[in-house]
């Protein structure tokens, strides 16, 4: 079990910002299979530089994560556990490796965050999701208005419900437009002469 300090921070971090390791794409790809050793490694969506890189090792129900952070080499091993879903099948997840003021974590979860040091589940590391943060961003602005901050709820669901109208609309219209040229290739090949075929001499 991996220890390591741990603690809150005033702003909470955007779990969007930080590097994280999903379970399920892992599975798909092989690499929780028993046996397994290699490397991960993230890239910048803008630039395509390299964000970090991983190594790691499948032992059975156990996942060790390699990885070296601030010039100290850090191994966290992280144990593997299996659902089975109604549809059938094997459903992976991680138990979150962090202890907490003593206390292990052991959430059974779908992806795990690196922050500061260690990989561990979005609770432990107090993250947010950037959805959240605007949100709350609107009923900051509202309070500071004088406005009622419920009122940013209600902006955001009109503004969703206007965009999904809109979206609806111009399918409408692409739909419409397109019947429009199909029929107009249908006149047009209709008014074409017929082709007159010549009897056998």
């Amino acid at each position: 079990m991996a220890r390591g300090d741990w603690h809150r921070y005033d702003a909470k971090t955007a779990a969007e910002d930080c590097l994280d390791l999903d379970v399920n794409y892992l599975n798909r790809t092989g690499v929780l299979i028993d046996g397994m050793v290699g490397s991960l490694w993230w890239t910048s969506s803008a630039t395509g530089e390299r964000r970090g890189t991983v190594g790691y090792r499948t032992t059975g129900d156990l996942f060790t994560l390699s990885y070296a952070r601030n010039g100290e080499p850090v191994t966290l091993p992280v144990r593997l556990l299996y659902t089975t879903p109604h549809y059938g099948g094997r459903r992976p997840w991680f138990r979150c490796p962090l202890i907490v003021a003593g206390v292990p974590c052991e959430r059974r979860v779908g992806k795990l965050y690196l922050r500061s040091k260690l990989f561990g589940c979005r609770h432990c590391h107090d993250l947010t999701y950037r959805s959240v943060q605007e949100a709350h961003a609107d009923e900051r602005a509202f309070a500071g208005c004088g406005l009622d901050p419920r009122g940013a709820k209600w902006l955001r669901e009109d503004a969703r419900f206007m965009e999904a109208l809109k979206r609806k609309k111009r399918h409408r219209a692409e739909r419409a437009q397109g019947n429009a040229r199909r029929a107009a290739e249908r006149r047009r090949r209709s008014r074409r002469s017929p082709v007159t075929l010549a009897p056998d001499s």
